[in-house]
């Protein structure tokens, strides 16, 4: 990332703030067994495949790093968006399955997806993150 280590460390603990939101949205969503939930949930998540942050990163960067007088994200590395693709995959997975009357698959699937979301949120370790580095044998793939 390039950061200073003053930097990282003051930072390091909101770079879970976004998937610890949308675990605990997940949990809701899947909970209620909700497809309009876990639909809005998807496409968040999408977003965070195709943009160069997550689209809760946006709630630390333009409000809460002004109350704790702290850096911004920076943006997200190839790890992490490959995770926000994987990530939209297995919801939108579950919402079809509540969908079509599967709501075993639906709680199976937002259940896992909710349990990767909160261990990458609270302890940051990201499942998703570990595929893609056996997937492409690097930490990163230099912006495109």
């Amino acid at each position: 990332m390039g950061l200073e280590e003053k930097t990282l460390a003051e930072i390091a603990p909101w770079v879970g703030l976004a998937p610890a939101l949308f675990a605990a949205l997940l949990a809701a969503g899947t909970f209620l067994a909700s497809p309009p939930v876990l639909l809005t949930l998807a496409l968040i998540a999408a977003g965070g495949a195709f943009l160069p942050f997550h689209p809760f990163d946006l709630i630390y960067n333009h409000a809460v790093r002004y109350l704790t007088i702290t850096h911004p994200l920076p943006r997200q590395g190839a790890p992490r968006r490959f995770a926000s693709a994987l990530g939209a995959a297995c919801v939108l997975a579950a919402t079809w399955a509540f969908r079509a009357g599967h709501a075993r698959w639906g709680y199976l699937l937002g259940g896992a997806l909710c349990a990767e979301e909160a261990a990458s949120g609270l302890a940051h370790f990201c499942t998703f993150c570990c595929v893609y580095v056996l997937l492409f044998g690097r930490r990163d793939a230099p912006d495109a």
